[in-house]
């Protein structure tokens, strides 16, 4: 199983590369460090086939055959570059290792040693099913189905109709070419994102400030291994959140490569990828842009700084004019709830314990002030003023404060680097070799950061993955080939059945539910499934479908609070299978607490009379 998902993500990695090499040949010259042109060309890359794939999927188009075209294309453009350059397959290996530095080959070497740890940690468990991977998973499963997502822009419309979808058309794209599972897909996918956030941080720490490759090493090992928040995506399923960072560090290096064809044609292009994948980051970038962009031009022209600060108040003063019915400022919460409460501080010096190694770093960073020193400290600066914003409620940013916070753990990686740095400088004052000292610090913060890491996700895993019991049970249904079937899910668990089976389900998460039953009938049924309305709905239902089921399992409420697995919890704790009276149901399954339950003949003729 692992190493089919090895492959899979080395041909999803590969494939998105491709789609956005030409570009970022044409853009970037030889002397750009090559990770950092392979991480452009992967954030281009993954913004044309989501653009590609939307934009089909809006003109009723099958979306993968317009990304297959694109791919296509783009492979032919790549290969026209490359013959410019008189490169060809022979030669490009020997080309590659001409580019390639120890210690790019070092830094690849690290994304390796962190992809292999979320492989293996998702391929000992049966399936992720925290957070809102049942929901991401829900709308692969439409698309797969041939339906049509919407597609709008906050505020107009629904939510299901403005919630961004350009991640999932990126990984019906899979899903349809290698004909990749859902289990495996879910999984597959996110991780290769996950990726390669750290690499385009080396490569921005490269392209910025290319002498110092060791703090590029030792920031993208903070940032991948260390700091556990970028590990958190996975763990939360914030996938679309994930990928708008990923694009979000792609333009920010983009803006450090100082290449005109870069500002001009990928930075736009990266920009709307991160709106249409995740509209949050592209206020991130903004702020940080607009602090970094200030403080270079002030260098320069100290009234700059007097215009920019003028500008930024307007702004703050707009933002709160718009908001102002909904902004009510008050004391710092999170602040103060992290000073007030020792539960709550004990578990964020657990979370951002790598940051101490960054206050060194921050004090490096003033000290020196070049390039890097700047972005790394306005990046900062501009999360942090987004951060009280937020939690003083001048204005929500449509987050919570603490999902802003988190953010922070990208400039202090970097900053991190510096301290690392710094102690490496020492060691060669001392006579030890470069390499030797470079090791000596990089392998005890990789092995801390992997028991760090294993432990949180350890922590995690049997209380969130899917239980193999309710997996069998969904699989069980998968076989049985039901024709023009819905399945009345009594908790979320039940909602993996949709995206697993294809089978529709009463209560699905993400997509639109089905007409015939409403969510209030799902906890009168846990109640009392013989009452009238509740088999009332169910005769409604069964003028729809040809095969209604009922799913129940105790297996993920038996040990509550479940975070993925309690949107129901407190109008019952368990489901009481007894109250399911043979004169109106039938059980089909049964096994370790997981019972699938269809409708008596008596309850299905009473309905076909009733029709």
């Amino acid at each position: 199983m692992i190493i089919a998902n090895i492959l899979y993500l080395l041909v999803i990695t590969a494939a998105t590369m491709i789609c956005g090499a030409p570009l970022i040949l044409r853009a970037t010259t030889g002397k750009s460090n090559l990770i950092a042109r392979a991480g452009l060309s992967f954030a281009t890359g993954y913004t044309i086939l989501s653009i590609t794939g939307l934009a089909s999927n809006m003109v009723g188009v099958e979306p993968a055959v317009i990304q297959t075209i694109s791919t296509l294309l783009c492979l032919t453009w790549l290969y026209m570059e490359l013959g410019k350059r008189h490169i060809t397959p022979k030669n490009a290996g020997i080309l590659i290792k001409q580019k390639l530095e120890r210690s790019d080959v070092a830094a690849l070497g690290i994304a390796g040693v962190y992809t292999l740890l979320l492989l293996l940690m998702f391929d000992r468990i049966c399936l992720w099913a925290a957070g809102d991977s049942v929901g991401h998973a829900s709308i692969i499963r439409m698309l797969l189905d041939g339906g049509q997502v919407p597609v709008s822009i906050y505020p107009l419309g629904t939510n299901w109709e403005y919630y961004p979808k350009a991640f999932h058309v990126y990984s019906y794209l899979w899903a349809m070419l290698l004909q990749i599972d859902m289990m495996s897909l879910i999984q597959i996918v996110p991780i290769a994102i996950a990726s390669m956030t750290p690499l385009l941080i080396y490569g921005l720490v490269r392209e910025t400030d290319g002498s110092q490759s060791e703090i590029a090493l030792y920031a993208e090992i903070a940032v991948s291994i260390l700091f556990i928040q970028h590990t958190a995506y996975l763990i939360w399923a914030g996938y679309p959140a994930l990928t708008g960072e990923m694009l979000m560090a792609a333009a920010i290096m983009g803006m450090a490569m100082k290449r005109s064809n870069v500002n001009r044609y990928v930075l736009p292009m990266l920009a709307v990828g991160i709106i249409i994948t995740h509209p949050r980051f592209m206020v991130y970038l903004a702020g940080v842009l607009f602090i970094w962009i200030t403080v270079e031009k002030s260098l320069l022209n100290r009234k700059y700084l007097l215009y920019s600060t003028l500008i930024a108040a307007a702004g703050i003063a707009a933002v709160i004019g718009f908001d102002i019915i909904g902004a009510a400022p008050h004391t710092p919460y999170l602040l103060s709830q992290i000073f007030s409460d020792t539960e709550s501080a004990s578990g964020y010096m657990l979370r951002w314990y790598p940051a101490v190694l960054a206050i060194p770093g921050i004090i490096i960073a003033v000290l020196h002030r070049n390039k890097l020193d700047r972005l790394s400290v306005s990046w900062m600066a501009a999360i942090l003023a987004m951060f009280i914003l937020c939690d003083t409620g001048v204005y929500h940013f449509g987050t919570g404060a603490d999902r802003i916070l988190n953010q922070l753990y990208l400039p202090l990686g970097i900053l991190a680097g510096y301290t690392a740095h710094a102690a490496y400088v020492q060691l060669t004052h001392l006579n030890i070799d470069r390499n030797k000292a470079a090791a000596s610090l990089a392998i005890p913060l990789m092995i801390m950061g992997v028991l760090s890491t294993t432990a949180v996700l350890l922590s995690y895993d049997e209380s969130w993955a899917l239980p193999d019991s309710d997996y069998s049970a969904m699989m069980w249904l998968k076989e049985q080939n039901f024709d023009n079937a819905v399945v009345i899910n009594l908790d979320s668990t039940g909602g993996w059945i949709y995206p697993l089976t294809g089978l529709k389900v009463s209560n699905p998460a993400s997509v639109p539910g089905q007409d015939a039953w409403r969510s209030s009938n799902t906890i009168s049924m846990v109640k009392d499934p013989t009452s009238p309305p509740v088999l009332k709905s169910l005769s409604d239902i069964l003028q729809a479908y040809d095969n209604t089921l009922i799913y129940a399992s105790n297996k993920t409420m038996s040990n509550p609070p479940r975070p993925p697995f309690k949107r129901f919890y407190g109008a019952y704790p368990n489901v009481d299978v007894r109250l399911f009276d043979e004169e109106y149901y039938v059980k089909v399954y049964s096994e370790d607490d997981v019972w699938i339950y269809g409708l008596s003949e008596e309850l299905r003729s009473g309905s076909s009379k009733t029709g």
